[in-house]
């Protein structure tokens, strides 16, 4: 064979041997991406970071709702604190007081609701809205019958 000839066959041969190895190398190289995109795949569904970031997603929005709930149960609890104080105060003995009344007590301290538990001569104390008075009994009145709304001393 004329060494020409045997030189392009050699050359073809080669040619073809390369072309066949250029196409096992892609077809490696393919397979090979295939699989590693596969594997991130798995790497990223096995991975926590999504799930982490979720939860901590709900835990803020949790908190926020918490948050609120209470500052709205702790305006709810100050508005009835409010009112009932508004009520307390409406029945307590000192209002009474700030509105020119007194409550009177004998030398035991026993509040006094009636005339006849003391005598004249008897000491009586007095509280007002501020201070005290400590008096002498001079004479007790019995109440005015029913309807005499007279003045004393013009009837």
């Amino acid at each position: 064979m004329h060494p020409a000839l045997a030189l392009r066959q050699r050359a073809q041969h080669l040619s073809g041997l390369e072309q066949r190895l250029a196409r096992a190398l892609r077809h490696d190289l393919a397979a090979r991406r295939a699989r590693l995109d596969r594997d991130l795949a798995r790497l990223r569904y096995a991975s926590p970071a999504p799930r982490v970031t979720a939860a901590s997603t709900r835990l803020t929005a949790s908190r926020r709702a918490l948050g609120a709930a209470m500052r709205g149960r702790i305006e709810h609890a100050r508005a009835h604190l409010r009112l009932a104080s508004g009520k307390l105060h409406t029945v307590s003995p000192l209002a009474t007081l700030q509105r020119g009344y007194a409550i009177v007590s004998d030398a035991t301290g026993a509040v006094l609701s009636d005339a006849a538990g003391v005598r004249p001569g008897d000491r009586v104390q007095a509280r007002l809205a501020r201070g005290r008075l400590v008096a002498r009994v001079e004479r007790t009145l019995p109440d005015d019958p029913p309807g005499d709304d007279a003045p004393p001393g013009t009837s």
